[in-house]
């Protein structure tokens, strides 16, 4: 139901913990679900945890290699848009799960946009040994959300993300923090 808590728990490929951020559920469009953090929203992954500085709404979309952070204006940072290469989303009541897989598509304002982290991709291929098909999935996401964000294409076109940006209730708080694992 709209507003309420979806906890986003990004892994590593062999299960272990990456980002975890809470959200608020805005809705479902042909592009995926999409979730809201306002500003003030903790964030964390082993060994690292910041608050938003400014509201954003992730898009997760159905079957899809992608996951996208699109920002509201303002703040520290000149990303604009953040989309982290996936595993397919999983959905349980309360949690949406996806296993990060290096590759990241970001712009930052005013400039193009470009394929972050291959780097860590080679090491993590090898290291959590991805399957072939995973491999070549995550390339061909990564080049395709890359034309995409490029070409301004929705929903990295900037009017679509404001359009849910625009639905999340101005009265909502950050939820409550993610659990963090013990250890």
């Amino acid at each position: 139901m709209v507003g309420d808590e979806v906890q986003v728990a990004f892994t590593k490929y062999d299960g272990s913990p990456h980002w975890h951020i809470g959200t608020r559920l805005l809705g479902e469009d042909e592009h995926g679900t999409w979730l809201h953090s306002p500003a003030g929203t903790f964030t964390w992954r082993p060994g690292l945890a910041f608050t938003y500085d400014r509201a954003n709404v992730l898009c997760v979309p159905r079957g899809q290699h992608w996951a996208a952070t699109l920002y509201d204006g303002g703040g520290a940072s000149s990303v604009v848009t953040y989309v982290d290469i996936t595993t397919p989303a999983v959905w349980s009541p309360g949690r949406v799960t996806m296993s990060d897989l290096d590759l990241d598509v970001v712009q930052r304002t005013g400039e193009e946009p470009f394929v972050d982290d291959e780097d860590e991709f080679e090491l993590h291929r090898v290291r959590y040994a991805y399957p072939p098909d995973l491999q070549a999935a995550a390339r061909a996401a990564s080049a395709s959300v890359l034309a995409a964000v490029a070409a301004r294409q929705a929903p990295f076109d900037g009017p679509t993300a404001s359009r849910w940006l625009a639905q999340a209730d101005p009265a909502w708080a950050p939820v409550a923090p993610p659990d963090r694992p013990a250890g």
